[in-house]
């Protein structure tokens, strides 16, 4: 008998020891608008910081692959780990949760913590300011995140919770936080050896090898500036080439996008003289009027910020995207804007208001799957759309539209946002 209750709780033994020591989280696998959306919204917060040796952050392959293997212990405890800072963040999921939103409410909360801070030189444990510290890190030059739901998660010894999501980030290197993360001073003032200013923040110079004469020869890449040319003409960016197939469903095949002779020759002007004294110059792009009036755009400035609500950042008219806009819509076909951008595409009958098309979006929900009756596209065309998630996205931050009359007595109109 002795031996059979040794036996049984030798087996009782290891049945916990393997229950509780496995790894039971699942990941979700973050796309790469995900990762663009975390490194912009941190880079957006620590661009607010009058800092001057503020470094922008990229993303950490290996941070998140760290974050990923601890957060499927499902134990929300920090990994006290010499090579990296972290942060935590739970909630309850349910099967409506988007997992999206639940990173954006991570960030979120973190952000509130400034609103703790009341001196850079008091313990972080103490003021509850740890998450925000962690952000603001100035010497912190990567960040690698996770997502993990726990069926089961381990909170303390006697605190379990269930159903939970579990949102980890990593950031390398580890820095102090009970200092002030970050010097005051003029932003980009005291960027460190190999960095230079961009959009006010330190940011690595980019290198590129070139093999000569057997030796590796380190070589600074120029910036790229961007060119306005002396006309209204946009040039085709890099890597754009594609338009969208004739049926206007959010999911399309792309063809390839002849260039129109007006991008490859610039801004054309010729003069004819007549009777010695009087000129006739051709009209250029540069001349051309924009289809939009101005008090239209106003009217679809305020038709936008309205569906965006309060808490989002309102979308401001952007001049070069209005030249995008005007450069690629229209009537038979939907082309889209820059390959890095957003394009919304509406219709409306002659004599309409086209700022009436913008409140019909918002009429569409967050149903990604849904049939449009005009298309939309994402950068790259990465993902399924419809028009209400793209203006509601939170990272837009300016927009511009276009309209034309057609002859099937519509009213084409073409929105791009970045």
């Amino acid at each position: 008998m002795q031996k059979l209750l040794k036996v049984f709780f030798v087996q009782l033994i290891l049945f916990y020891v393997c229950t509780f020591s496995r790894k039971i989280g699942r990941s979700v696998k973050l796309t790469h608008r995900d990762k663009l959306m975390i490194v912009n919204y941190h880079n957006d917060i620590r661009r607010l910081i009058y800092a001057s040796n503020m470094q922008a952050l990229s993303w950490d392959h290996a941070a998140a692959e760290k974050a990923r293997e601890w957060g499927h212990n499902c134990i929300f405890n920090r990994l006290w780990d010499d090579n990296y800072g972290e942060n935590l963040y739970k909630t309850y999921f349910t099967k409506a949760t988007r997992s999206r939103e639940v990173m954006m409410d991570a960030l979120k909360d973190w952000d509130k913590e400034r609103q703790n801070l009341f001196s850079w030189d008091v313990k972080c444990t103490e003021s509850e300011t740890c998450n925000y510290k962690q952000l603001v890190s100035a010497k912190s030059d990567s960040v690698g995140c996770a997502l993990i739901k726990c069926p089961r998660m381990i909170e303390s010894k006697k605190t379990t919770n269930y159903n939970m999501n579990y949102f980890i980030c990593f950031y390398s290197p580890k820095v102090e936080l009970d200092k002030q993360p970050f010097t005051y001073g003029r932003k980009c003032s005291a960027c460190p050896q190999g960095y230079h200013c961009k959009r006010k923040m330190c940011t690595k110079k980019k290198w590129k090898k070139i093999k000569h004469s057997g030796n590796v020869i380190k070589e600074k890449i120029p910036e790229r500036k961007l060119s306005i040319p002396t006309a209204n003409v946009i040039i085709r960016e890099d890597s754009r080439g594609y338009m969208p197939h004739k049926n206007t469903s959010n999911d399309q095949t792309n063809v390839l996008l002849p260039i129109p002779p007006a991008a490859l020759t610039g801004r054309e002007a010729s003069e004819k003289v007549f009777n010695g004294g009087n000129t006739e110059i051709k009209v250029t792009p540069r001349r051309r009027r924009s289809s939009v009036t101005v008090e239209e755009q106003n009217y679809l400035t305020q038709a936008h910020n309205l569906l965006r609500g309060s808490q989002m950042t309102k979308l401001k008219w952007s001049r070069y995207l209005q030249r995008w806009a005007d450069y690629v819509i229209r009537c038979a076909v939907e082309y889209p804007g820059p390959i890095t951008t957003y394009t919304n595409f509406g219709k409306i009958s002659n004599g309409g208001n086209i700022y009436n098309i913008v409140y019909n979006w918002g009429n569409e929900g967050y149903n990604v799957n849904k049939k449009l009756v005009s298309g939309c596209r994402t950068p790259a065309d990465r993902e399924r759309c419809n028009h209400n998630v793209i203006v509601k996205n939170e990272f837009l931050r300016e927009y511009a539209c276009a309209a034309r009359n057609c002859q099937s007595g519509i009213r084409q109109l073409t929105c791009i946002y970045r």
